[in-house]
């Protein structure tokens, strides 16, 4: 084989592939055997449609690569195949093949995991409910396969649930916004001067933006375990955990989420970003802009994906703030990368950051996915950190 590789580097996956272009005798006998009497095997045990159309390639994953939740429905593609070479392997060194049961077509739990080994073969039909993953490798071995796809007559895809951000108006804010806000971002020079930033690059980063006082009580709150977090899916578009209801929370994060929510500090956005958020920050007749705001906590195995419906029909501005990520490394993961749509490269990339308000205005053209965080972090004393990120639109 050749050293024909390629690094498969996505917000989906991290392992990388070689192509088989084959020199050494055993591999191409395999290579023959796949395209021959495998398939013809396949046929026969199956009774699926296939025709003689294979795909083969040599996957190798290393530490902390992995491949998260999806369902390989391409056009075609009707069985999947996975030929382990790999040296002793014990469960503990991850990459195993997890399954997912549906709920409504959308994966819930894994059901099934596959540890990996040594000259062993599996397969499986592919349809729109195969959803499937292969988990981090947290051991220095590297998982070695063959694998690949046969193909036939395609199937029909599922239909999907359409996700809906719900929007709610801005609320009334009681508490001094200088109680909060770092009092320098409260100045009107400031302000002019960051909103000349903003709207050179539509993007910009404030450090210190809270009152230390309220970020690192807001931090050891957080951190703590009077937090009730639920986990938030399906994990083929993401994998964290949300507060879900605001009644029972410490009276500290409650009064922040108000802040991210309020008309005051729709206020101060206008007049940070130049954006027609608050009627009282333009000249023209403009409506008070509404939002979606959650708090997030994001651990190791978390991530959020890219799909259909990452793209909005309209322009938002986004609010991103960080909790207790206090010498976060860009290898751990865990950052916010800005897309264009049908484009591979990235336009933009936050990473977490103690205490930074980072803002970032996108078009209907652009959305964002946070990299999936890997077993690097348990390093940390505290492997996790949360975030308040805040969406807010425009109205005419």
């Amino acid at each position: 084989m050749e050293n024909n590789n390629s690094s498969h580097h996505s917000e989906i996956a991290l392992f990388k592939i070689k192509k088989f272009t084959c020199k050494i005798t055993s591999l191409s006998h395999l290579k023959n055997l796949i395209y021959g009497k495998f398939l013809e095997w396949m046929k026969q045990i199956t009774t699926i449609s296939l025709n003689d159309k294979v795909d083969i390639s040599c996957s190798c994953y290393t530490y902390t690569d992995h491949l998260l939740c999806h369902d390989d429905e391409l056009e075609g593609r009707r069985i999947a195949y996975i030929y382990y070479l790999v040296p002793e392997w014990e469960e503990k060194y991850g990459g195993s093949l997890d399954l997912f049961n549906t709920v409504n077509d959308e994966p819930s739990e894994i059901v099934t995991s596959f540890v990996p080994k040594w000259n062993n073969l599996i397969f499986f039909e592919v349809s729109p409910v195969s959803f499937h993953q292969v988990s981090e490798i947290l051991g220095f071995k590297t998982r070695t396969s063959v694998s690949g796809w046969f193909y036939g007559p395609p199937i029909k895809p599922a239909i999907h649930p359409v996700e809906k951000i719900i929007f709610q108006p801005p609320t009334n804010f009681p508490v001094d916004l200088k109680q909060w806000i770092n009092p320098t971002y409260l100045q009107q020079e400031t302000q002019l001067h960051i909103r000349e930033s903003f709207e050179e690059s539509s993007e910009i980063e404030l450090m210190d933006f809270l009152q230390v006082e309220k970020y690192e009580e807001i931090c050891s709150v957080l951190n703590s375990n009077s937090i009730v977090w639920k986990q938030k899916g399906p994990p083929n578009r993401r994998k964290y955990e949300e507060i879900d209801s605001l009644d029972d929370l410490p009276p500290i994060v409650k009064e922040c989420q108000a802040l991210f929510c309020s008309e005051p500090f729709l206020v101060i956005l206008s007049n940070l970003t130049g954006l027609r958020l608050h009627p009282e920050c333009s000249e023209e007749d403009v409506q008070m802009a509404d939002i979606n705001s959650s708090i997030r906590k994001w651990s190791p195995g978390s991530y959020a994906l890219l799909h259909d419906q990452s793209f909005l029909d309209f322009a938002t501005l986004n609010a991103g703030l960080c909790f207790n990520c206090p010498e976060w490394e860009v290898e751990f993961g865990g950052y916010t990368s800005y897309v264009a749509k049908d484009e591979k490269e990235e336009l933009l990339r936050v990473d977490p950051k103690p205490n930074s308000l980072a803002l970032v205005y996108i078009t209907e053209e652009t959305a964002n996915f946070i990299k999936y965080i890997n077993c690097r972090t348990k390093e940390r004393s505290s492997p996790c950190f949360q975030d308040i990120f805040s969406v807010y639109r425009e109205k005419e």
